[in-house]
């Protein structure tokens, strides 16, 4: 929704075989890439993100959920607010 309420249009999901990132977001020069967890903690890895920052190291890996940014807080905040950290 943000994306289409600013304007930007750039969100992606993004694979490699079995390894997938819920939301990449070029946004201000930087990458971010974004994971949504349904669960309130994380059991095991996350290979999505390990395997595309192994191919993108720069980039910002964010976990919305999981044991990461609640979820219900990540929803409250423009996304904008979240990139800029």
């Amino acid at each position: 929704n943000w994306a289409f309420s600013s304007g930007r249009q750039d969100i992606f999901y993004w694979r490699d075989r079995n390894h997938e990132v819920d939301f990449v977001v070029p946004f201000d020069g930087s990458l971010f890439a974004i994971e949504v967890k349904s669960g309130q903690t994380r059991q095991r890895g996350l290979p999505g993100i390990e395997k595309f920052m192994q191919r993108y190291p720069s980039a910002m890996p964010l976990l919305v959920g999981g044991g990461g940014i609640p979820l219900a807080d990540f929803l409250s905040r423009p996304v904008d607010d979240w990139l800029h950290q």
